[in-house]
């Protein structure tokens, strides 16, 4: 007797129709190894991936899982590609560098502001263009610490408002004393990493720095996870975001539409 196959991206799981949004639907057969549904609204058959980031892959869950493993693990989108047999997107664009060195905070340069909470949830967020000023800072920050909060960090003075309208306590160390270490560490360690990966990286669009920054907290909380974990971590936000990245077919010459 034949092995019946195992169903493809099984552990996903349905929440609507991906068509209208229902949340009535049934199980109907399978369709290429998937789980498929019928929407009893409109009546129309879908699987878990479809309308998401996974729509129309041809690649195996296997190599999906090892693709999502090596992102987290610090490899570049083509460097991830090629370990998991994936294909390779192509560069958005490329960032130009003019002049020599600067000192102090040139106006050329992104700010950008980081944090760190005492459980290990991050947040980085791009402030603008030059120095950062104090409503940058709570513009960026103030919607997601709670009030009467103790915040640690170093002596610049742009902290001062964010720190008067949480009403809470601070602790302003000074980043180049050695006693610093203990109480920096956190940030300090966030900080690196968002260097190393933005370093992986070099050569995108300036605006698309946000989406590397949020990728970088994700990351983070990712690699908290066991192997098994953070597969089935990764394939269902990308099975989440509602996001089809197919490109739409090039019209012919000469057609009327």
């Amino acid at each position: 007797m034949e092995r019946r196959k195992s169903l493809r991206f099984g552990d996903l799981k349905v929440a609507c129709c991906p068509y209208c949004g229902s949340v009535s639907f049934k199980k109907d057969g399978t369709r290429c190894c998937k789980q498929r549904y019928r929407c009893k609204g409109c009546s129309r058959t879908f699987t878990a991936l479809t309308g998401t980031f996974l729509s129309g892959t041809k690649k195996s869950e296997a190599a999906w899982k090892k693709y999502v493993i090596f992102l987290t693990d610090d490899l570049t989108v083509k460097a991830g590609s090629m370990k998991s047999i994936l294909p390779s997107p192509k560069k958005a664009g490329y960032l130009t560098k003019k002049g020599g060195k600067q000192h102090g905070i040139s106006r050329n340069l992104i700010a950008v502001e980081a944090a760190v909470d005492s459980v290990g949830r991050c947040l980085a967020v791009v402030l603008g263009k030059g120095k950062p000023t104090e409503d940058m800072i709570y513009d960026a920050l103030y919607g997601h610490i709670r009030k009467g909060s103790l915040l640690v960090h170093d002596l610049f003075h742009g902290h001062a408002k964010l720190v008067r309208a949480l009403g809470g306590k601070e602790v302003a160390v000074n980043s180049a004393e050695p006693e610093a270490f203990s109480a920096l560490q956190r940030i300090d360690s966030f900080c690196s990493l968002l260097r190393r990966v933005i370093s992986l990286h070099m050569g995108e669009r300036r605006e698309n720095l946000q989406c590397y920054l949020d990728w970088v907290c994700l990351r983070r909380y990712a690699n908290t996870l066991k192997s098994k974990e953070r597969k089935k971590f990764m394939l269902g936000f990308c099975a989440s975001t509602g996001i089809d990245y197919r490109r739409p077919r090039k019209k012919r010459p000469g057609k009327a539409d």
